[in-house]
């Protein structure tokens, strides 16, 4: 769970170390007597990033390509280790490429990230946290755990409601010091939190950066393409009740052309979704079919989700391409599916409404 981060600045011969998060424990204020009390248990840990920091790291961020550029030969590639490329995979793309596999980011000409740690670095906001000085978080005689700790107040929580008459909440925030920055949750599985470790290391590095997805089309260049014996061999085995022939299916699906194909795949995988097949994601740990995930969803294809939904983003994504007429099929009949539901008085009241 805990990641502190160094940047190594180099100025005039000097070496400045910079710790970049601080991990933070809240001080909160509630209960029965409204005692003071810090939440020091091992998920309540978050990591606070100052807004400059956050604004490097959103420059990393912004500057993240959306497509593999044309490699050289020779050229350096690194890798998120926590991404869900498979590494069969990668090994064999830079063989045939003549590319080279490294592991120190001075030495990378490009670098993969993991598209997920991203999405979850950006759910943070910034907002203004509330650092309580140390002789304040020992005059309120409460404990601290073990480490590198700051203290800040708990601004939010279910407390929040009561404090606007708390004299002594109102005491210690006035001698606080504030800090604008990221509050990070602490509550995040070790996958997450070194990826984004790993996205914070950036911050200065001169390679091309990629997102994880990308690579993946590239990697499937080769797959093949899904004509309709394909599609209905597909389609058995991925609604099969049969776990081996599934996972089979599975595994087969994450090797097709995914550019020529995206429209198919969505198509089998909505259907395998809506049958029952994918009750729980948890399970799945293939690395080609997490990395097929990803890919479907940097290109918003909500293909877990009921056909409302599903098929607006795949209106949304196909309705100017050769599946137009294919996408607009399948919503018409779905609300005629809807329709045939209700009773004539009741499907006349609802084109009442709607026309009204």
């Amino acid at each position: 769970m805990e990641f502190l981060i160094l940047l190594v600045i180099f100025k005039k011969d000097k070496i400045i170390n910079k710790k970049m998060s601080q991990k933070v424990l809240e001080l909160s204020r509630g209960g029965y007597n409204t005692q003071w009390h810090v939440r020091n248990n091992y998920w309540n840990i978050k990591q606070f990033i100052e807004e400059a920091d956050v604004n490097n790291i959103m420059g990393v961020i912004n500057n993240i390509q959306e497509s593999m550029p044309t490699l050289k030969p020779k050229s350096n590639v690194l890798i998120d280790k926590q991404s869900d490329i498979p590494r069969p995979k990668l090994k064999e793309f830079i063989n045939d490429n003549g590319l080279n596999k490294v592991t120190t980011l001075s030495k990378a000409d490009i670098i993969i990230v993991r598209r997920d740690s991203i999405k979850e670095l950006l759910k943070n906001e910034l907002k203004t946290c509330y650092f309580v000085p140390n002789n304040e978080v020992k005059k309120v005689n409460v404990s601290v755990a073990d480490g590198d700790y700051e203290v800040i107040l708990d601004n939010e929580g279910i407390e929040a409601n009561s404090r606007a008459n708390d004299a002594e909440y109102h005491r210690v925030k006035i001698l606080c010091s504030e800090k604008v920055g990221w509050a990070l949750d602490g509550y995040r599985n070790k996958k997450i939190d070194e990826s984004i470790n790993f996205i914070m290391s950036l911050i200065g590095v001169k390679a091309t950066i990629v997102y994880d997805d990308c690579l993946m089309s590239t990697l499937n260049k080769d797959g093949l393409d899904i004509d309709d014996e394909i599609y209905d061999t597909l389609k058995s085995m991925l609604l099969s009740r049969e776990n081996d022939t599934f996972n089979l299916g599975i595994e087969m699906l994450s090797n097709i052309n995914l550019d020529n194909n995206l429209f198919k795949i969505s198509l089998l995988m909505n259907e395998a979704y809506n049958k029952g097949r994918f009750s729980s994601m948890s399970q799945y740990t293939n690395k080609n079919f997490r990395a097929l995930l990803s890919y479907l969803d940097a290109h918003k294809i909500r293909w877990n989700q009921q056909w409302e939904i599903y098929g607006m983003s795949m209106w949304v994504k196909f309705k100017n391409t050769e599946h137009q007429d294919s996408i607009k099929k399948y919503i018409i009949s779905n609300i005629n599916d809807r329709f045939n539901k209700y009773n004539k008085d009741e499907v006349d009241q609802i084109i009442d409404i709607v026309f009204k």
